[in-house]
């Protein structure tokens, strides 16, 4: 009795998987022409991006209506979104920076304020955003004389800061106040999506996922988690494994989803 074949059986299988890579690449054609085309006076796709995120766009809008319906779709919408945050948690994707793309830590859009001040042991550490290139960082102490300032003219960068000689200067026990009001004046505003243990009352939930009951920062954060995957694509900073293909799957049917919302 002849025995199968079993090399020709895995190259088959291996055959059958949809390459979902091509897929999200194709969904996102349509997408780009509609913001393109809807926010034609802006310049940068981030500029385009950050509107689309906080605009009363046709997608924006018929897309939270979703996210608490009680349709079918609706449910699949969200089972998507649980989906994608379970494969990205598992199977994380990073860009050349070591940036992990994750729905716990993601861009929501500007950080409108621009000062920032802490006072710790009567030391007063302030942070300001003058414009998008000149950042301005001192400490004062107790007597009120500034003791160090830090100017930054090619705007928000966190190594250039801590590297900085009068940084290096301060003495230890100031660095650790001074950093975290440094990072409080991020110009981006970034945030988790899942809500703490135990969640409450009110979480979103996804698939047995607990999302925060906020659906403009889901669709915001949402948003930015598509971008950062299609840049990782164009970009080639992503390894084409198997498992990176299973991530794409739900990101795919997610743009599917938002493209649906433009017609």
């Amino acid at each position: 009795m002849p025995r199968p074949n079993r090399d020709n059986i895995k190259q088959w299988l291996d055959q059958s998987d949809v390459e979902f890579f091509t897929h999200f690449v194709k969904a996102w054609i349509p997408f780009n022409a509609w913001y393109r085309h809807t926010y034609d006076t802006l310049r940068t796709e981030r500029e385009i991006l950050d509107e689309v995120k906080s605009d009363g766009n046709r997608i924006r809008t018929r897309f939270m209506a979703k996210l608490d319906g009680g349709d079918p779709d609706s449910e699949e919408i969200r089972n998507h979104i649980a989906a994608l945050h379970r494969r990205l948690s598992s199977d994380p994707l990073q860009d050349r920076n070591d940036n992990q793309v994750s729905f716990e830590s993601v861009c929501i859009g500007r950080n409108p304020q621009r000062i920032f001040s802490r006072t710790f042991y009567n030391w007063t550490y302030r942070v300001e955003r003058q414009n998008a290139n000149n950042i301005v960082s001192t400490v004062t102490s107790p007597a009120n004389a500034v003791t160090c300032t830090i100017t930054q003219t090619n705007g928000w960068d966190v190594d250039e800061f801590e590297t900085h000689p009068s940084f290096m200067a301060l003495h230890t026990n100031k660095r650790g106040p001074f950093r975290q009001c440094y990072a409080e004046a991020n110009p981006f505003q970034f945030t988790s999506l899942l809500t703490t243990n135990p969640p409450p009352a009110d979480a979103m939930l996804m698939d047995g996922y607990h999302f925060v009951n906020d659906k403009y920062a889901i669709f915001a954060g949402l948003i930015e988690v598509l971008y950062c995957m299609r840049n990782l694509l164009f970009h080639g900073e992503l390894v084409p494994d198997a498992q990176a293909n299973r991530t794409y799957e739900p990101a795919y049917y997610l743009l599917r989803h938002l493209i649906r919302c433009i017609t």
